[in-house]
């Protein structure tokens, strides 16, 4: 359960990041609400949702606990994803042929998201540039 709390930790440093600099740059109001964090264990997301220490996870590292923060603070929400609907095992697990195909042939993870990437990119490189020497 630690290794699970340890890397929803890491991506919740990472959502917090991504959020902050969308706020830098007023694109705040594109943040309607928390921002969802899927996780297939159960107990790292009972671990994020409760602050009271239970088991093995009293030997958790304080620092990790900024994923309770963030989720006290409405900042992400952390959501079950089961292993049927999980589109990143192809790239954690060792999975068999069929389901791999599977997995590999349906919709690319945030492809909707995606597809405005590079318009919230360029306002970045012209900023950039007008700092360089």
């Amino acid at each position: 359960m630690e290794a699970e709390y340890v890397a929803l930790a890491s991506c919740v440093k990472e959502v917090l990041w991504i959020r902050q600099l969308f706020k830098k740059f007023d694109l705040g109001d594109l943040l309607n609400g928390p921002t969802l964090v899927r996780c297939d264990n159960q107990a790292a997301i009972a671990c994020a949702r409760d602050p009271v220490p239970r088991g093995k996870s009293r030997h958790i590292d304080i620092k990790y606990h900024l994923v309770r923060n963030a989720v006290e603070e409405g900042h992400i929400k952390v959501e079950y994803v089961t292993s049927d609907g999980n589109l990143a095992d192809t790239l954690t697990k060792s999975l068999p042929c069929p389901r791999h195909q599977e997995l590999t042939a349906a919709p690319k993870i945030g492809s909707g998201a995606l597809n405005n990437m590079p318009l919230l990119i360029s306002p970045l490189r012209s900023e950039a540039a007008e700092l360089a020497p």
